[in-house]
């Protein structure tokens, strides 16, 4: 809400619009604007601005009661003020406007339709904004009411968020948000991992196009509104996908969060491997990997041009860059926020020290830090718990870990455990083979207390996880629509604390599997 538009992300002024689809929707149709004292009264720039998120926002359509939409359009007869609004609630937005003459007694010259009073009137800059006019920025704090009785029916006083179901969700299980670490920035309890999804030529178990869109459809119907993909995902095919999958379903972008991840060669077919970086250079690769400034650039323009988007919500890196000097790569992420390819930055599967120097780098420089971490972590691998997650928490960075299902091993029983085609396939599964006797004691108390709750082991081990200090939300991949609308209700199961030492004393210590 402060000073940024979400849907046509002006960072110059603020499109209402977009302002007020975060009190629920309450207004379907709303122009704001000023003039400056030609006598006549037109739209200013931020109705200019909002305009394209008007035709958008008009397809909204909340649940209010079956309540008949009223228009109403007032303009004023007096300059500097206009606006034209089809209003649906009682509603309550925050308003940038210039700090020239007497504006409060202007504001009072509309008072036949817009109220306020005195101490909602802010003088102030949020977050540095405004960088060109801040000194003439100030925050108008604006109860909107109608006194048309005879034009418009108010049916309640929304003043507050409401919580945000997503539209065609059915289902009585409700999704929740959290903020990721310490920013601002919301994600579902769930996040939607789409390794899964992309081409059979990357992986036998991939999903292709047809099937994975229908995951992401069927995700987002249950709440869930953040999706972690990476440039190496069947070398692009992933993001392509996730890219198509936002056009044809309609996502709004203002709503959904877009992870994505760098680092590893993207080969020009998805056929294409390299075990590592010697062996891309040697195909043709050179400064294709890592986290340099050039490559940093190129794999985000090529990842925005596969995901058809202008930016990304989360960029992470995939792994930790020897070769690179942390300088380098930690300026050049906070070069890519600043040109707007990014809101945030993330790091991903790499050594404590490793994220305590970089993240270190960035806040006494005044770069961008971290806002998350993305590292594994399950019932059958722990071991970020011992460095890796107090560090996380002394950053105040969130934890989105990959696997907590250790490649679905834990949502089987130990007879059933290579029943799957990736559990036969995917060479990561077989780094738990050495500990495989206490694995398989984890499995078993999985199943046990599966039993005795009623409910399927999967949403065990989730919930064991979502129930960890300092986690934010763990990162599930499926192959199975069934399987995902399982998963989510482990957001509602609460495991005791008896419960959890059950599930937590058989574990032995493991080597490092995600990371060199």
């Amino acid at each position: 809400m402060h000073g940024v538009c979400f849907r046509c992300e002006s960072l110059r002024s603020t499109c209402v619009v977009c302002a007020l689809r975060r009190y629920g929707g309450s207004i379907v149709h709303l122009y704001l604007g000023r003039d400056e004292g030609s006598g006549t009264s037109k739209p200013g720039p931020e109705v200019t601005r909002s305009l394209h998120c008007v035709n958008l926002f008009n397809t909204f359509s909340p649940k209010t009661g079956g309540q008949r939409v009223q228009t109403l359009k007032e303009n004023h007869s007096k300059p500097f003020f206009t606006y034209e609004a089809s209003i649906r609630l009682v509603v309550s937005a925050y308003i940038c406007t210039d700090r020239r003459g007497s504006y409060e007694a202007r504001i009072r010259s509309c008072d036949s339709h817009l109220h306020h009073d005195r101490k909602f009137i802010y003088r102030r800059c949020t977050n540095g904004l405004h960088l060109r006019k801040r000194r003439r920025v100030m925050w108008v704090y604006i109860p909107h009411y109608s006194s048309l009785d005879d034009q418009i029916t108010t049916i309640s006083n929304v003043n507050t968020p409401k919580e945000h179901i997503m539209s065609g969700q059915e289902s009585q299980k409700k999704m929740t948000y959290v903020r990721l670490g310490n920013s601002g920035l919301k994600v579902s309890r769930i996040i939607l991992g789409l390794m899964t999804y992309g081409s059979k030529d990357w992986a036998e178990w991939v999903l292709e196009e047809e099937e994975a869109i229908k995951h992401i459809k069927k995700a987002y119907e249950l709440g869930i509104q953040t999706f972690d993909t990476a440039n190496v995902y069947s070398n692009g095919e992933s993001e392509r996908i996730f890219g198509k999958a936002i056009k044809e379903l309609n996502l709004p972008r203002d709503e959904i969060v877009v992870m994505t991840k760098l680092y590893a060669t993207v080969g020009r077919t998805p056929k294409d491997k390299f075990a590592d970086r010697s062996q891309a250079e040697a195909n043709g690769y050179v400064n294709q990997s890592g986290l340099s400034r050039k490559h940093i650039f190129e794999a985000v323009k090529h990842s925005l041009e596969r995901l058809q988007l202008d930016y990304v919500d989360v960029l992470q890196c995939h792994r930790f860059d020897y070769d690179t000097p942390i300088a380098e790569t930690m300026q050049a992420l906070h070069d890519v926020v600043q040109a707007g390819y990014a809101r945030y930055i993330g790091m991903s599967s790499c050594h404590a020290y490793q994220f305590h120097a970089m993240q270190n780098y960035a806040i006494n420089n005044k770069l961008t830090p971290f806002i998350s971490m993305q590292n594994h972590h399950s019932l059958l691998y722990r071991e970020e718990e011992r460095e890796m997650i107090p560090t996380l928490k002394m950053f105040g960075v969130g934890m989105i870990p990959w696997s907590p299902l250790a490649r679905g091993q834990l949502g089987r029983p130990v007879s059933q455990s290579e029943a799957t085609d990736r559990s036969q396939k995917d060479a990561w599964g077989k780094y738990l083979d050495k500990t495989k006797e206490a694995n398989n004691k984890i499995i078993s108390r999985v199943e046990e207390v599966a039993k005795s709750k009623g409910i399927s082991m999967a949403q065990v081990a989730i919930a064991w996880s979502l129930s960890k200090d300092g986690m934010t939300a763990p990162i599930i991949g499926t192959t199975n629509l069934q399987n995902l609308e399982d998963i989510v209700g482990s957001i509602h199961v609460k495991l005791t604390e008896e419960e959890i030492k059950q599930l937590e004393e058989p574990y032995i210590p493991q080597a490092i599997v995600g990371h060199t």
